[in-house]
């Protein structure tokens, strides 16, 4: 059937697999079969030969957005069968006057290499490809929106998660323009001829729906599966099944007591917390990672500027906002992370150029898409999860022995010391996080020791007066008498910081709690209907779920020492 909706060159392609898989000895219902084939594919045959109203929907589709030879508009055409790509393309180069080059085809009987040059072809702004005409194996995970809105589905797909991932590869994040996609429905003049072939139309108009109401659409059938949406479609085709029954309206989901009733209760449920106020202010100690870069090389580092190992050949153009580094061996091994055609097309291992500014990122990105042959930035963007900063960050570290920690003056009047709390889950992921400075008042370390929290490591500096960058007169000495600050400070700070973090492991655990008791609940009920293969199938999903829930539960209070703080005029000279 699906042949036969995409193309009659995908009928024709399908009988004549048919007939090859069948053979020569043929049993007589095979027979009967391989005739009937025979007047199918004289039928599909002269259908090939002929006009279609679905071709020619299309054509005029793509006269109406401007799609032309020498136009800058472009298009990706999905369909489902290898025949009708390749029958698009030889029509559509032909009726737009296009060569193959302009109106190119994806499918997955291509090379991964094949494949990868098509997509990234299209990405430039250089690259003649106007028409991608493709099949699913650009339906997930392919970026297709640098230089393309539009979409068309030239063949509908039987499944509600086919057709989001199809329209997310021009609907996405960085997409300049609105996306403009585009469903080619069929509308049969013969009731009853394949099923109602209006199933399908119903189908898209279900999905947008609850793309526009939920954001996504697999609630909708509950599968969570291309092959098994798939085959609930072919069900209802068949008119072996209802079209109600096998995808809900959006205005049912969370009424019900399955998996994705009980995931949209828990989403959609009231909230009646007071509602946060955000801070702008930078949490960080540096104004930007640019500054937190260029320090951390001049400390980890005897000359940065000079050829490894004695630097990385640094090099900063402030006006052109750019800095160049060669990359240490360690870093390149980081460095491997990244893509490996940008490595490869900018030669990263060789010389790095990092964009210092998001203005400086977003042109060199604009300059790389029109440049021909190129796909990546010759500078990239210097992000606060970059691993060029993540290895300045172990590098600075690897400079602090084991169990030690900073001795600093400050403006302080008596010894601080600033450490940082935090509430992790079983994962290791924190779930709470706090800073605090104690003030030891009197009689030393054995003296009164008075707490006070602060919402980021800045203000905590600034606490105790290193909110601006201070003068270093030389080493702190009594560090022996220093130390032993640290141990009732540590005991002080977990006792008070439990207090603080201890509202957060409340509500991680109601949350998690309030998950379980629902779940609990559908396991009591779906015991009653194990035998069914979909309830089998959610059962395994639940239990998979039940470990994540578990995983994120509070779990460890862990309280570090960062900074011991002494009097200006303690500790060595002023």
């Amino acid at each position: 059937m699906k042949a036969f909706l995409s193309s009659p060159a995908a009928l024709v392609a399908s009988v004549r697999e048919r007939r090859r898989k069948l053979g020569p000895d043929l049993s007589a219902d095979e027979r009967a079969e391989d005739e009937a084939l025979v007047r199918l594919l004289a039928l599909a045959e002269r259908a090939h030969t002929e006009p279609s109203g679905k071709y020619d929907a299309l054509r005029a589709h793509l006269d109406d957005i401007g799609v032309a030879g020498q136009s800058a508009t472009r298009v990706v055409v999905f369909a489902e069968r290898v025949a009708t790509l390749e029958w698009l393309q030889g029509k559509l180069c032909k009726d737009l006057g296009m060569i193959k080059d302009q109106v190119v085809v994806l499918h997955g009987g291509l090379s991964d290499v094949e494949q990868q040059d098509v997509v990234e072809s299209f990405k430039l702004e250089s690259s003649q490809i106007r028409v991608l005409v493709t099949g699913d194996v650009a339906s997930e995970g392919v970026n297709l929106h640098l230089q393309c809105h539009h979409l068309v589905h030239y063949d509908i797909p039987w499944s509600l998660i086919r057709i989001q991932q199809r329209n997310g590869r021009v609907d996405r994040y960085g997409q300049r323009h609105r996306p403009r996609i585009t469903t080619l429905l069929l509308d049969p003049d013969v009731d009853g001829s394949l099923g109602d072939l209006r199933v399908l139309t119903r189908l898209m108009e279900r999905e947008h729906e609850a793309h526009l109401a939920l954001g996504d659409s697999a609630s909708l059938m509950g599968q969570h599966d291309v092959k098994r949406e798939e085959e609930q479609i072919r069900r209802v085709l068949a008119e072996q099944e209802s079209f109600d029954e096998v995808v809900r309206q959006v205005k049912d989901i969370g009424t019900g007591d399955d998996f994705d009733d009980l995931f949209a209760a828990i989403v959609n449920a009231p909230d009646d917390a007071p509602v946060a106020t955000v801070d702008d202010e930078p949490s960080g100690v540096y104004p930007s990672d640019l500054d937190f870069l260029r320090d951390t090389l001049d400390e980890v580092l005897l000359t940065p500027g000079r050829p490894w190992p004695d630097g990385v050949a640094w090099q900063e153009d402030r006006a052109y906002q750019v800095a160049d580094l060669e990359p240490s061996p360690d870093l390149r091994r980081r460095l491997e992370v990244l893509p490996q055609t940008y490595l490869r097309e900018r030669r990263v291992a060789e010389r790095l150029r990092l964009a210092t500014t998001t203005r400086r990122g977003e042109q060199a990105m604009a300059a790389a898409r029109a440049e021909d042959g190129i796909t990546w930035p010759e500078a990239h963007y210097l992000a606060p999860l970059h691993p060029v900063l993540e290895w300045a960050a172990d590098r600075a570290l690897a400079k602090l022995g084991r169990n030690q920690v900073f001795a600093v003056r400050g403006s302080v009047d008596e010894v601080a010391v600033l450490m940082h709390g935090m509430l992790t889950n079983r994962r290791g992921q924190v779930v709470a996080s706090s800073f605090l400075t104690l003030r030891f008042v009197g009689q030393g370390p054995a003296g009164l020791a008075l707490p006070e929290p602060h919402p980021s490591l800045r203000r905590a500096l600034m606490s105790v007066g290193l909110e601006r960058t201070p003068v270093n007169t030389g080493a702190v000495t009594g560090l022996d008498d220093l130390q032993a600050y640290v141990a009732p400070a540590v005991d002080q700070g977990h006792t008070f910081l439990s207090s603080l973090v201890e509202t957060s492991a409340q509500d991680v655990q109601a949350r998690v709690d309030a998950w379980f008791e629902r779940v609990s609940q559908w396991e009591v009920d779906a015991a009653r209907e194990a035998q069914r293969l979909e309830i089998r199938d959610r059962t395994e999903l639940v239990r998979r779920e039940r470990e994540v829930a578990e995983s994120l539960l509070p779990d460890q209070r862990l309280v570090r020492p960062l900074l011991v703080v002494v009097p200006s005029f303690l500790g060595g000279q002023p």
